[in-house]
């Protein structure tokens, strides 16, 4: 006959079970037996693996790949002003390079050259560019930077790259400004570019008549409060920066104030227009709407040269 569990011998039996299981749930893992006495094996050693220290900010170190090597660059992109000259020399004897990188030249006849949407014509000696209006009113710095560019300071878009113009004014036998280095300045100028003359061509929507003006026409001087008086242009002829033409990275082509990276630049220096009332701002009175459709013409000032 089974000995008969009292209640009380049935709390003891649960209040053991329990401090028995309390006991060996607080054992760390590091005090376990190692069962390899009573034939159960060995115990396999577990590993941690070793974390990385967050750095002073607190986060872990990211190493980044190292840069990659710069491409090289197609034959026939220019890399340097005597490379520009070379293709100059040979669209003019009617012999582009076609090699790939090289501008998109087209040899219309004896005297009319196009490069990019530039025309050149050398018998006329002139240069003429697709562009629009692209500000009726606000401060400038520029009269045309390419598409992208700082449209934000210029009075004209100019539709085509800022290095095809460089070419055509190489085309009319012409010279850009020479620098040398400068310890204190980086460079410094050694003698201006052949002077050129800027005008905007514009025709009449009503009339279908061109009128053409100079540039400065869609100008307000801030210190003569009206039209700024005549402005002397000069071949800039921007600058090359690791194999590549400064001015096709910064889309900045005809300039105001002192950029070594444009084109054409304007000598001298209206002060800038951040700073008091100095510099040039759009004319409004007189500017057509935006996205009126202009040609830039830029010729030499000397005509007869060769």
């Amino acid at each position: 006959m089974s000995p008969r569990i009292t209640r009380r011998g049935l709390l003891l039996i649960a209040l053991g079970a329990l401090l028995l299981s309390a006991g060996v749930a607080g054992l760390p893992s590091c005090n376990l037996p190692d069962e390899s006495a009573q034939g159960g094996g060995k115990r396999p050693k577990v590993v941690q693996p070793a974390s990385t220290p967050p750095t002073a900010a607190g986060r872990r170190k990211i190493e980044m790949p190292p840069p990659l090597p710069p491409q090289p660059k197609p034959d026939g992109q220019p890399q340097r002003p005597e490379d520009m000259k070379k293709l100059a020399a040979a669209a003019a004897a009617g012999k582009p390079d076609t090699r790939p990188g090289a501008f998109p030249i087209v040899v219309l006849d004896e005297n009319r050259r196009k490069i990019g949407e530039t025309l050149v014509d050398l018998k006329a000696r002139r240069i003429e560019v697709p562009a629009r209006v692209n500000m009726v009113q606000g401060i400038l710095e520029y009269v045309s930077c390419a598409s992208t560019g700082k449209l934000h300071e210029a009075v004209l878009e100019q539709l085509d790259r800022p290095s095809h113009l460089h070419l055509a004014l190489l085309l009319l036998n012409l010279e850009p400004t020479e620098t040398a280095p400068d310890e204190k300045l980086g460079s410094r100028v050694v003698r201006l570019g052949n002077k050129v003359r800027v005008s905007v061509e514009v025709t009449d929507p009503k009339t279908g008549v061109a009128k053409r003006l100079p540039a400065e026409a869609w100008l307000y001087s801030r210190k003569r409060k009206g039209s700024p008086k005549a402005i002397e242009w000069v071949f800039q002829g921007s600058q090359f920066w690791n194999g590549d033409y400064s001015a096709d990275q910064s889309k900045s082509v005809i300039g105001l104030v002192p950029d070594p990276t444009t084109v054409v630049g304007a000598v001298g220096n209206e002060g800038n227009p951040y700073q008091g009332m100095e510099g040039f701002e759009v004319f409004t009175k007189v500017i057509p709407p935006k996205g009126t459709p202009v040609t830039l013409i830029i010729e030499p000032v000397d005509p007869a040269k060769p």
